[in-house]
């Protein structure tokens, strides 16, 4: 039941960036959306791999996601450094401050760098984590 819902989640997020015609411009933010599934943890959970999707701003590109967690002395919050590798090479690194005191887990993102197409891509936006999903939601300039 869970994993009808997640994908619930993940088709409306994806549908609603979709309905949007997106153009990259440096001037306006342009709305974008990531949708990360965690495959393989840590027992501790500090580190995480698989797989993401993109849609929005940035097209329907897919890669291989590592997510890098440091959580703090009560498990409440949490402070994420995510790699994006995308299939040419190019990366997306993003900073999220997460907290759990709601269902599902919630967070805020920023991209602090990036290589090759994504070298001077910034933006910023909201996350939910439904079980081993990740999804962002924001734009991008």
């Amino acid at each position: 039941m869970k994993i009808l819902k997640n994908l619930g989640i993940a088709a409306a997020v994806s549908a609603l960036l979709l309905q949007t015609p997106m153009t990259l411009t440096a001037a306006s933010p342009t709305p974008v959306g990531f949708i990360s599934t965690f495959t393989d943890c840590t027992a501790d959970f500090s580190v995480c791999t698989g797989d993401f999707t993109t849609s929005g701003a940035l097209g329907n590109k897919t890669g291989r996601v590592t997510m890098l967690t440091v959580f703090n002395s009560h498990f409440i919050r949490a402070h994420c450094v995510f790699t994006f590798v995308f299939r040419d090479g190019s990366t997306i690194i993003i900073h999220e401050e997460c907290h759990f005191a709601t269902e599902p887990d919630r967070g805020r993102w920023e991209i602090v760098s990036g290589t090759g197409d994504y070298a001077n891509l910034q933006g910023n936006g909201s996350s939910l984590m439904p079980d081993n999903l990740e999804i962002f939601v924001g734009s991008v300039r």
